[in-house]
């Protein structure tokens, strides 16, 4: 399931962000916990793969060009555009600096994080850059 936090209203690129640190972790980056979205679904049981989940937003890219983003997710996540695959987050003890593998004309498009966590929270944060 994905799970759109901005409702159906398309963001503009220079204000786009993930969330505004719904949980703190003193184990966490700065960025990840001033940004952060997600939850809290416990520990999967013993023997079960861990939890994944997805959310995403409709963001309106105002240039021509590669996108930049920071990124960060607990325990890994993947960033997509229009479900195409551009990166991965790396883990929650930084920000971390991502820039799309294609270029993307003004316009639309859908930005998704999937996360996957194997206990406790699974949080997340990106904020675009460019």
């Amino acid at each position: 399931m994905t799970t759109y936090p901005s409702g159906t209203s398309t963001i503009q690129d220079h204000s786009f962000t993930s969330g505004s640190g719904q949980l703190q972790h003193q184990g966490w980056s700065t960025f990840m916990n001033d940004y952060n979205v997600g939850g809290d679904d416990g520990y999967p049981p013993s023997g079960t793969p861990p939890n994944i989940r997805t959310y995403a937003w409709n963001v309106y890219f105002n240039n021509y060009g590669k996108q930049k983003f920071y990124a960060s997710a607990d325990d890994e996540g993947v960033v997509k555009i229009n479900g195409a695959w551009q990166f991965a987050t790396g883990d929650w003890t930084g920000q971390f600096s991502r820039t799309t593998p294609g270029y993307f004309a003004p316009g639309v498009y859908t930005v998704s994080v999937t996360v996957t966590n194997s206990g406790f929270g699974f949080k997340f944060s990106i904020l675009w850059s460019k």
